[in-house]
């Protein structure tokens, strides 16, 4: 399940692949400047506070008591008035919209957001943070996987290696451990 997950999130890269095409990465002209830089690594940080606190209140009452369902409702609640308010400082809000746009928004509104994080916010209910958190650094494999597939991208040796190594962290993370005096612990629950 974490791996279908993660998965359907590597497609949501796919999807802003293929919407963007033409355009290049990170304000659309590369990191040219130190301001620059600290600010992608600002907003990085922001996420990662982000990500963790998504997995913090999923497992806090009263949110772990609602489902993932209203988890989602009131993520989507609070978030989408703070993009929309903040997305005209990065540009015109509608941007040469397409038919095959409106396509794909749909599709990650359906799929990714619905059932890709309502999926991930019912693992937080049965796994450790730990596990199912982990399980997003499969996220950027997939898309390199994905990317090959669909865009015939080169993978350097580097790349390779890089994604090896995330595969090696994600199980050395979830390993059973022999010394837990918990029986069982490391290992998945029955469901």
């Amino acid at each position: 399940m974490l791996l279908a997950v993660t998965l359907l999130f590597a497609v949501n890269q796919v999807i802003v692949k293929i919407v963007n095409l033409g355009l290049q990465p990170v304000f659309f002209a590369g990191l040219r400047s130190a301001l620059a830089i600290l600010f992608v690594g600002g907003w990085m940080l922001v996420a990662a506070i982000g990500w963790a606190a998504t997995a913090f209140l999923a497992r806090r009452a009263p949110m772990r008591d609602e489902g993932p369902e209203l988890q989602l409702f009131w993520m989507v609640l609070v978030s989408a008035p703070i993009l929309l308010v903040a997305s005209p400082l990065f540009g015109p809000l509608i941007r040469d919209l397409q038919p095959g746009h409106i396509l794909w928004l749909v599709v990650q509104a359906s799929v990714v957001v619905t059932g890709g994080f309502i999926t991930w916010l019912w693992l937080f209910s049965i796994y450790p943070v730990s596990t199912v958190a982990s399980f997003s650094f499969l996220t950027p494999v997939f898309s390199l996987l994905l990317g090959v597939v669909f865009f015939q991208e080169s993978v350097s040796w580097l790349l390779a290696v890089g994604a090896a190594l995330v595969g090696l962290g994600i199980f050395l993370v979830n390993r059973p451990r022999r010394d837990s005096p918990i029986p069982d612990a490391g290992r998945s629950p029955k469901v």
